[in-house]
This record gives structure tokens, C-alpha cells and sequence, in this order.
């Protein structure tokens, strides 16, 4: 337990100096620019809450993924090892009984962690939120410095192109996070349990195409 509690304080100092460093340059760079009051309240308060809402979802994907897979790998050594001492050494009845349920509750908690970890998409989540985090920071940056693909483009259009870009990213990563998820649900299902939906889909339309003909014979 102590050494959970030291991940997660120290994802919590991590991320809240990686949010603090970059909101405060990014913030002090975007002053000095020579964009509307209204474009840079744009930029604040869609592009910048943005990435802080990023980095925030980042932490917390970060330390559930490696606090599970940290649970899965290290519980299976244990449960293995405690499961090698019942077999093979001669203890006690009250110590067996203890550790007889110590392994028990090891092997629920490394089946609930493993549930969890691929019903909810984790590791894809931690991924896609990385990939994501970086994006952001780099095209923000890009279009302040006025490089890559806002090199060749005039002053007036590069506001625009880069709130496109910004949206087409959120958008993009939204959609593929949905999409792991429900890989992760579909995965979980009972065999055979798509098919039963599929069933039930094509009755139902059989269903209503014969309500349909009913109506239009009378």
C-alpha cells in the first residue's frame, strides 16, 4: 500500500508541474503575439483547457494502468509462490488456512484488475492520451513559432487553420477512445451473445415489416 501511495503522489507532482510549466509559458508566449484579444481568448479558453484537461486525464490513465498492471504481476508471483509453499512445504493448519485464503484473494484481485484493464480499454486510454497530450503541445507551439504548416501561410489564415487542426485532434482522439472502449465492452460479452443481438435485430425488423404490410392492406 505504501508503494501505491508513493505512485500516485508522485504522478500527481508530475502532472501538476507538466500542467503548471506549460500553461505559464504557453500563456506568457501567447501575449506576445501579435493575435486579436478575441482570437487569444479563444486560444485560452478552448486550446490551453484543452491540453490542462488532457494532461489531467493523462495522470489518471496513467496511474490506474500501471497500478493494475503492477497488481497483475506482482499478485501472480505471489499467488504462484504461496501456491508452491501450500504444495511442497509442511506448515501448520491455522497457517494454511491464512494462506489459503491470501491466495484466493490474490487471484480475485488479479482477475478483477485484468477485468478491468480490458473491459475499460486502459492501456489504449494511456496510450491515445499520451499520443494526444504530445499533438496538442506541438501544434500549439508550431503555430506561435510559425513553423511546419504555418510556415508558407500569411498571418490572417494561420488562426484559423490551427483551431481546425485543434478540433480535428480532440475529435479524432474522442473517437478512437469510443471505439477502444466498446472493443474492450464487446470483448467481455458472453460467446455466442453478438449473435444472439444480431437475432434479435432481424426478428424485430421482420417484425415491423409485417406491421407495415398489415397497414397498408387495410
Amino acid at each position: 500500500m505504501h508503494f501505491l501511495s508513493h505512485i500516485f503522489f508522485r504522478a500527481e507532482m508530475y502532472c501538476a508541474a507538466m500542467k503548471s510549466d506549460f500553461h505559464a509559458k504557453f500563456s506568457h508566449a501567447l501575449l506576445q503575439t501579435e493575435l486579436t484579444p478575441y482570437q487569444k481568448e479563444i486560444i485560452t479558453s478552448r486550446y490551453i483547457a484543452a491540453v490542462d484537461e488532457c494532461v489531467r486525464d493523462y495522470r489518471w490513465s496513467a496511474v490506474v494502468f500501471f497500478t493494475l498492471t503492477m497488481t497483475i504481476t506482482v499478485g501472480g508471483i505471489v499467488s504462484t509462490a504461496l501456491t508452491s509453499l501450500l504444495q511442497w512445504v509442511t506448515i501448520g493448519d491455522a497457517v494454511r488456512v491464512s494462506l489459503t485464503w491470501a491466495v484466493w484473494a490474490l487471484s480475485l484481485s488479479i482477475s478483477c484488475a485484468n477485468i478491468v484493464l480490458q473491459a475499460f480499454s486502459v492501456y489504449k486510454k494511456y496510450v491515445l492520451g499520451t499520443t494526444q497530450r504530445d499533438k496538442l503541445m506541438n501544434e500549439g507551439w508550431s503555430f506561435l513559432a510559425g513553423c511546419g504548416r504555418y510556415t508558407e501561410l500569411p498571418q490572417e489564415k494561420r488562426f484559423g487553420v490551427f483551431c481546425d487542426k485543434i478540433e480535428n485532434i480532440l475529435t479524432d482522439t474522442t473517437v478512437k477512445l469510443l471505439q477502444a472502449i466498446d472493443a474492450g465492452v464487446q470483448s467481455q460479452q458472453p460467446p455466442g451473445e453478438d449473435q444472439k443481438s444480431e437475432k434479435l435485430l432481424h426478428l424485430r425488423a421482420l417484425s415491423d415489416q409485417g406491421m407495415e404490410s398489415e397497414i397498408e392492406m387495410a
